[in-house]
């Protein structure tokens, strides 16, 4: 930029004293048709460089400077009009322009053509390049000259150069008004190339992001295949069954085994495992959720949502089950079949008896005549009081099974019974309307089985009641 003011202050200082031209400090080459172009970004080819001076007349030659090595510009190019006014104009007009963030540096100079350079535009892509390697000089015109056509075809003349090249070639050379019109239109020139390579690497980016994003798609894809490949595979081998998709534990068996492996309390006899209709799923649930509410396990259970069965959210429960396996399963081996046919193989009472101990201890002191017929009747006893004793406890599971839903339901009931009340209270209409809405429902509330009668003891007690109060 300083050598830039530097020349503008000498040709200035020419003007006001009137110096002529043939004694002017740069009067060798003044005249000539080529033009140096320094400071040019890395990132524009020779199409790029086209588009920008052309503006000012037609360029019959360019050449972009390239690293022979790496076949990258070097920020600098020598380039020809075909008349010596576009030479003038793209000095006064674009030397200290700036491109892309960078200041261009234009003045005239004399150029001498390399031996085998062919002036033109497009055929003259020799730079600093060894001569004696063929082959390598061969590629980088090829790669060059697809640059210059891939730019030109990517990025035509927007309308900001166009409007640019329009009011240059319409304005009066003597309009007051020129520079700074034209100085205005070219700071928009530049601001609207950076929106257009601003535009281009955003769009890099969000094809490289999509791409990155499918990609991870399909590997999440995958790894969720294979946990559910293996959780299938360890399903089936702890619960010997045949299972082929992660959706069949919707039925809710599986899931109540699998807890019955860990807690062995699970009344297995009562969880339906070959049945197709949803209140069956909802019966094995209800077990499930009476194992999870006695072992104490804080764990919500979305019954509504895995009775579906669906995938999703059937693999996502059996995986947090399989965590909660992993850390609590007590460990030897697991009698399944056993367990579903309600045989109890393998499997310690839900009540282990407290006085076996001491029975057999009684039984080692009698005399040994008469002590082979209590050992054999005890080995026979001790099954069937472990039967009895596994089956005594599943009926009073379900016992309170049956006691937590009457008192579920009851206390809907009674709320109904409450708000029915509180809205003939307000309106004592209501209770006297045999038609309403509200009456047909409390009548259906106080309504009993035909032939049932409240037991006399009962009132005895009611009356008792009140007589003592």
């Amino acid at each position: 930029m300083q050598s830039i003011r530097q020349i503008e202050r000498l040709n200035q200082i020419e003007l006001e004293k009137v110096i002529p031209s043939n004694a002017s400090w740069h009067t060798d080459y003044r005249d000539t048709a080529y033009l140096y172009i320094g400071g040019l970004p890395f990132e524009l080819s020779e199409g790029d460089i086209l588009t920008i001076f052309s503006q000012y007349g037609n360029p019959v030659h360019i050449n972009l400077v390239r690293d022979k090595e790496t076949g990258k510009s070097r920020g600098f190019c020598f380039l020809k009009y075909e008349d010596q006014r576009s030479c003038d104009l793209a000095v006064d007009n674009l030397s200290g322009a700036g491109v892309m963030g960078k200041v261009l540096s234009v003045d005239h100079t004399r150029y001498k053509k390399k031996e085998g350079e062919v002036e033109g535009i497009g055929d003259e892509e020799a730079d600093e390049v060894d001569d004696t390697d063929k082959e390598g000089d061969d590629r980088r015109k090829r790669r060059r000259t697809a640059s210059i056509s891939e730019s030109e075809e990517e990025r035509p003349l927007i309308k900001e150069e166009i409007e640019l090249a329009k009011l240059i070639k319409d304005i009066e050379e003597d309009d007051p008004m020129k520079e700074f019109l034209v100085k205005e239109k070219r700071a928009e020139v530049e601001e609207a190339l950076k929106a257009v390579v601003k535009h281009k690497s955003k769009a890099k980016d969000r094809s490289r992001k999509h791409r990155h994003h499918h990609r991870s798609r399909k590997e999440d894809g995958d790894k969720e295949s294979r946990d559910k490949q293996e959780l299938l595979q360890w399903l089936n081998g702890l619960l010997q069954l045949n299972l082929t998709k992660v959706e069949q534990c919707g039925t809710g068996a599986a899931l109540c085994q699998i807890y019955d492996s860990i807690f062995l309390d699970v009344p297995m006899g009562r969880v339906k495992f070959n049945v197709n209709a949803e209140y069956a799923y909802l019966e094995n649930f209800k077990i499930l959720s009476n194992t999870f509410r006695k072992h104490h396990v804080d764990r919500p259970i979305p019954v509504e949502m895995l009775v579906k069965c669906k995938m999703q959210d059937n693999l996502e429960f059996l995986q947090w089950s399989k965590r909660y396996w992993d850390q609590y399963y007590p460990g030897g081996d697991y009698d399944a079949v056993s367990r579903r046919k309600g045989l109890g193989a393998g499997a310690a009472p839900a009540l282990p008896p407290t006085s076996r101990a001491p029975a057999a201890a009684a039984t080692a002191r009698r005399p040994a005549g008469g002590a082979a017929a209590p050992r054999s009747g005890s080995r026979q006893a001790a099954p069937a009081s472990s039967l009895l004793q596994q089956k005594n406890a599943e009926l009073t599971e379900t016992v309170q099974g049956l006691e937590r839903e009457r008192d579920f339901y009851f206390s809907k009931l009674r709320d109904i019974e409450l708000l029915i009340q509180q809205a003939m209270d307000a309106d004592p209409a209501l209770e006297e309307d045999e038609g309403s809405l509200l009456k047909q429902i409390q009548t259906i509330l106080y309504s009993t089985e035909e032939g049932f009668e409240i037991p006399q003891e009962a009132d005895g007690e009611l009356a008792g009641e009140e007589e003592t109060f």
